[in-house]
């Protein structure tokens, strides 16, 4: 009985921690897109050599890659948001 009790909780403590990672998981995502976003926003503009055409081109680019990131961070933040809190865990971002 004790071994079968042992096995149990080693099992359920794995879970647990899988739980944390997970959620761990989840913030570094959303906290990457972020940062990417803002360095597809900031690179954008840092070309001032380029002629002008060339410029709202390369800066056109960067704000269609930084709304990219940036979208795809509220759709998982929206996705995952919704499952914690279905599951009574609260997300640290």
């Amino acid at each position: 009985m004790r071994v079968e009790w042992a096995k149990s909780h080693a099992r359920s403590q794995r879970w647990a921690e899988e739980v944390v990672l997970l959620r761990e998981e989840m913030r570094r995502t959303i906290a990457f897109l972020d940062f990417e976003a803002e360095r597809w926003r900031r690179e954008s503009t840092r070309r001032e050599d380029a002629r002008p055409d060339i410029h709202d081109g390369l800066r056109a680019y960067g704000a269609r890659q930084s709304d990219l990131r940036r979208e795809l961070a509220r759709s998982f933040a929206s996705r995952w948001y919704a499952l914690l809190h279905d599951n009574n865990i609260s997300p640290d971002w």
